[in-house]
């Protein structure tokens, strides 16, 4: 069995494990207070895997994150979703729908910016449009951080690249090409000048 054949009942734990091991990263089993989670060293910035519950005792619901904090250069804000979906988090942040000229990519994803130029300029780095396609459920943004009593919340001159997706992701390709898009999007970002390579000295995890 190669390191991409999945297997329906193997643990999430395993399956994360093996692939911190695969990519260099490692898994922190978070206890009784904390989400356990796969943390990946990008040069200088962190990209955190992990699981979070929304809803009541009757209406439980978990979902897979993935998280990075960077220090933003120029207050560039985006996100992108499936088409198929909704979301309200655009109208929050001020931003206005987008389109980037790429027939495929108006169709299937709503992308939303601050900055018609820089959204149109980070969605045409072919490795990024590429690795998105890749993803069955996707949405992904440059956001604030929401408080919590985990977090604390990020310092005001550091935000978040952030995925989220409704349930346990388990698929070692998803999780695999997951990170790779991570990886891509802080380094466009780099070379956009909207973000800085420093590292933003904040970890979810100490």
């Amino acid at each position: 069995m190669d390191f991409f054949s999945n297997t329906f009942w193997t643990s999430k734990d395993e399956i994360w494990q093996q692939i911190a091991n695969y990519i260099g990263g490692h898994f922190v089993d978070g206890g009784f207070f904390a989400p356990d989670a796969l943390i990946y060293q990008h040069d200088s910035w962190e990209i955190i895997l992990d699981t979070f519950t929304k809803g009541g005792n009757k209406n439980r619901t978990t979902y897979t994150r993935m998280r990075a904090p960077f220090l933003n250069k120029d207050n560039f804000f985006f996100q992108l979703y499936d088409a198929t979906a909704f979301s309200s988090l655009g109208s929050l942040l001020g931003m206005q729908d987008i389109e980037i000229g790429d027939p495929y990519f108006d169709e299937h994803y709503i992308i939303k910016g601050n900055s018609v130029q820089k959204v149109d300029e980070l969605f045409h780095y072919k490795e990024v449009k590429n690795l998105i396609t890749k993803q069955p459920r996707i949405r992904v943004a440059i956001q604030h951080d929401t408080y919590n009593f985990l977090t604390m919340g990020l310092p005001p001159d550091v935000n978040q690249l952030y995925f989220e997706a409704r349930g346990v992701m388990k698929d070692k390709d998803d999780l695999f090409h997951l990170f790779q898009l991570f990886s891509y999007l802080l380094d466009a970002l780099v070379h956009m000048d909207s973000a800085y390579k420093d590292d933003p000295n904040y970890r979810y995890y100490a």
